[in-house]
């Protein structure tokens, strides 16, 4: 008996007030590749409606051919989420790069105090920020493949943890190879920031916002070269430079119950 065709599934990309067609009637939604969506029946037409914002969601597999996977998986890409909840995420992004840009900064503002209490030359200032760019440059290398591996919110977890950390605990050294040793550190964990940032904007923002949404969380970077220098004079002068650095580094512990609670994988998080 002849396999009975089905219309093309209906993608709502704005909690049903607008429908994509990501395939044709007639399509035969069976054999090999699978791909799985949270779906319901749609009510007319037998096609299936993507509807994020519907309480009533079920899971539900659809069955491609290998060029409709293709084909589908390029329409939802296209739609994205489309719930205000993205900016909230986008709002995420812009913080964590402020943070990273007030840690990296912080050394530098405190620089005359440190040559000061801790009799540095200008070679050793050079070497302590050699270190870092190096550390900085290498975490590039291998954090994109991290996010990849161990998903983004493990890899933006840790790599925060870890310059933040870092950070606090240039509180803690007094020689040169201390502070060559945790602004290393500081850089190697850094480096996952903007790898992290842009797999978020390219998961949860269609195509059409991604420029948007990247220049909203790059804008991060000049705030916090704007707002270490207003802040780190502050904090050395009340408690000293060594309260400057804990307090500026335990700015992305903070920053990580808002993201381990407040992010999730668009396909299943409850506010989309």
């Amino acid at each position: 008996m002849a396999r009975q065709a089905r219309s093309a599934p209906v993608f709502s990309d704005a909690c049903g007030k607008r429908a994509i067609h990501g395939g044709q009637p007639g399509d035969d939604l069976s054999p090999e590749s699978i791909l799985s969506f949270r779906v319901r029946p749609a009510l007319r037409d037998g096609a299936w409606a993507k509807d994020p914002c519907d309480p009533s969601i079920e899971k539900f597999s659809f069955r491609f051919k290998p060029g409709l996977k293709r084909r589908y998986t390029a329409a939802m890409a296209d739609v994205g989420p489309r719930t205000n909840y993205r900016w909230w995420i986008c709002g995420l992004l812009f913080v964590a790069t402020t943070i990273n840009y007030v840690d990296r900064q912080t050394i530098a503002i405190l620089k005359p105090n440190l040559s000061h209490d801790l009799h540095w030359s200008e070679a050793d200032y050079g070497n302590i920020v050699f270190w870092f760019q190096c550390a900085y440059a290498a975490g590039y290398l291998f954090a994109g493949r991290l996010m990849d591996v161990i998903g983004l919110r493990r890899g933006y977890t840790l790599s925060v943890s870890l310059w933040s950390a870092a950070a606090v605990g240039t509180a803690f050294v007094t020689s040169v190879s201390g502070f060559c040793g945790v602004r290393a550190a500081l850089g190697l964990a850094e480096g996952g920031n903007f790898p992290a940032a842009i797999k978020t904007v390219s998961e949860w923002f269609p195509k059409r916002e991604r420029a948007l949404a990247t220049g909203l969380f790059n804008a991060g970077a000049p705030i916090g070269a704007i707002l270490t220098p207003a802040v780190v004079p502050f904090l050395t002068i009340h408690y000293g430079w060594r309260a400057a650095f804990i307090v500026t580094g335990s700015l992305g512990f903070l920053w990580l119950a808002w993201w381990w609670f407040g992010y999730g994988h668009p396909a299943s998080h409850p506010r989309c």
